[in-house]
């Protein structure tokens, strides 16, 4: 039932909810706030709720804050409260609040109904009032900031990732294609892109040198030469036709010397090292099989 001012008070009752607003002013001033002040009472033990919120019920105003009440309890009786702000925008052609309920129960609400408030006459009849909303630029609250600058960083990064990843399969795809000889001479020229000697590596200079030879190996003869210990894999290859006695040889030169920098702590010299890299490229770029030969 709807009782009062409708303009600016009204109760609800359904059930043994009851449901009061109050408008203050009840005209609308364009230099002052409408404060709309809401009690819900219900039985103790009956879960009653106000809206979580009224800003899409407004029309002419603008939602400037709200808070809740304390709650009091009086014979048999829960009383909620609910105070909220409005600012009223100039220029409107109505200021009105639409309806809106509130629920209790399993599934139970009360509604409102409508609620005009007529403007002050005193601010209908003003003249010289200009009244035209400006867009003004608000710098964003640091936490604002700092968040968009989150999402920015996150998506660079993600970018970056996903960049990487592209050229990370891009160069699987084409190593995968390559000859055997053709992707060994292209580790090579990229190893010795690394200049690892002249950091001081020459130990993991010769790691890796051994290792291209190795993998050139297993990926033309299907020989596990990665896997073996130079002794194992040069009494494998004595066994392999594929490997002629001056391929055999050159490998035992190479791969000895190799084994006396990594593991017996013999110092190479620039043209030692230089002598290594050259064998390895002339044994991958001129090496023939038994079965190659003509």
């Amino acid at each position: 039932m709807l009782c009062g001012n409708a303009l600016w008070a009204a109760t609800i009752r359904q059930d043994d909810v009851t449901l009061e607003v109050t408008l203050t002013p009840e005209k609308v001033e364009l230099a002052r706030d409408v404060q709309m002040h809401l009690t819900l009472t219900a039985p103790v033990g009956t879960e009653a709720s106000f809206p979580a919120s009224l800003a899409d019920r407004l029309e002419g105003f603008a939602l400037e804050g709200s808070y809740h009440g304390e709650t009091v309890t009086e014979g048999g009786q829960e009383r909620q409260s609910l105070f909220v702000r409005l600012r009223p925008i100039p220029g409107a052609d109505l200021y009105r609040i639409a309806p809106f309920a509130v629920t209790y129960g399993e599934g139970r609400w009360l509604a409102t109904k409508p609620m005009v408030l007529p403007l002050a006459e005193e601010d209908r009849t003003a003249t010289g009032i200009d009244v035209t909303v400006k867009k003004m630029w608000v710098w964003p609250r640091p936490q604002t900031l700092l968040r968009y600058l989150g999402y920015a960083v996150a998506g660079a990064l993600a970018l970056c990732g996903a960049w990487f990843l592209f050229r990370w399969i891009r160069r699987r795809v084409r190593l995968a294609r390559m000859a055997p000889r053709e992707r060994a001479l292209l580790e090579l020229k990229e190893l010795l892109e690394r200049h690892l000697p002249q950091h001081g590596k020459v130990k993991e200079f010769y790691v890796e040198l051994t290792r291209i030879v190795r993998r050139y190996i297993e990926r033309r003869y299907r020989v596990r030469a990665p896997e073996q210990t130079t002794e194992e894999f040069l009494h494998e290859a004595t066994r392999h036709p594929s490997f002629t006695p001056d391929t055999l040889s050159r490998l035992t030169a190479f791969l000895t010397s190799a084994d006396m920098v990594k593991f017996a702590g013999i110092t190479a010299t620039e043209e030692t090292i230089t002598g290594s890299t050259d064998a390895a490229r002339q044994y991958i770029e001129n090496e023939k099989t038994v079965t190659d030969a003509p």
